[in-house]
């Protein structure tokens, strides 16, 4: 285990340790109900089904965490605190009920509970990840949600000391990243295009690509390079060279060419003088000229 994933799962057991001693039990399914703060926004397909032939195969290892919610209808219902994946697991292989370990716990200690289980099992996306953390911190910290990434940048350029210290204590109690870490190298990731966020969130790409992405405002070239980049047509380093060129500009100055090259090219394009080209030539030339138009078409 790395020091970062040691460090949160410390976190996780700490939180754990604050909350009040656990009574076991078996639950039924149907008077659990999932995490209302779960910060994961959706479950992998492929990892569920492995979950779920785990425990067909070799049973419930590990009780899930909930807590009680209150009496309906005369049974006490729950909340998931940590294991949600095996309880939709369990749920879909049919099980009626699941062995669970019951703390009374509050509200800001389950979101903190929540962020921590899912960072120490790697669940969450980088994007996923950061969004949870600026509502939590907006929750400890008392702050409007909306301003907060605000907030952030301005500390680091006129820190206030008290905020500073509880901004400390607050990454320290989550044990993911510090305040300066956080601003300097996840908060930006808020700023993306919808469909860069998307993907991200989806992992279909990753932290590196989607900063190259994000800094292209064509929307429909950029939708083009992502399902490229998606489908595996487009290198990293190949995206990364696209923008790079697309977000310089070419004039005459820059571009290599001289104002005569553009008559030559002009006159030259005629399916005539393809004709006389190979096979290959041909292909390669229209294709060529497709992109070339597609480019020129380009919506301003």
């Amino acid at each position: 285990m790395s020091s970062s994933s040691a460090t949160r799962a410390g976190a996780f057991e700490m939180l754990l340790g604050n909350v009040n001693k656990a009574r076991h039990a078996r639950v039924l399914l149907e008077l659990i109900r999932p995490n209302p703060f779960q910060p994961r926004r959706g479950l992998d397909d492929d990892e569920q089904k492995v979950l779920e032939h785990s425990l067909r195969e070799h049973g419930q290892t590990t009780p899930i965490i909930l807590r009680p919610v209150g009496m309906q209808l005369g049974r006490e219902h729950y909340e998931i605190i940590a294991g949600e994946r095996r309880y939709h697991a369990a749920t879909a292989l049919g099980w009626l009920d699941i062995e669970a370990s019951i703390r009374n716990t509050t509200d800001q200690d389950m979101r903190y509970l929540a962020l921590v289980e899912n960072t120490v099992r790697q669940d969450l996306s980088v994007i996923d990840e950061v969004e949870y953390i600026l509502d939590l911190m907006a929750d400890v910290l008392e702050l409007p949600r909306d301003t907060l990434p605000s907030v952030l940048y301005l500390q680091r350029r006129k820190p206030d000391p008290e905020l500073v210290i509880q901004l400390e204590r607050f990454f320290q109690s989550v044990g993911v990243f510090n305040w300066h870490s956080f601003v300097a190298n996840k908060l930006h990731l808020t700023r993306y295009h919808a469909d860069v966020l998307q993907a991200l969130r989806q992992r279909q790409i990753n932290p590196r690509q989607a900063k190259a992405l994000a800094s292209v405002d064509d929307e429909v070239l950029r939708g083009r390079w992502l399902a490229e980049l998606v489908s595996g047509e487009l290198s990293a380093a190949d995206l990364q060279q696209r923008v790079k060129a697309w977000s310089k500009p070419a004039t005459p100055s820059n571009s290599g060419l001289r104002g005569e090259d553009l008559e030559t090219l002009r006159s030259g394009l005629s399916f005539k003088r393809i004709a006389t080209l190979e096979s290959a030539e041909q292909t390669r030339a229209f294709a060529l000229i497709n992109e070339l138009l597609g480019l020129i078409a380009r919506p301003k």
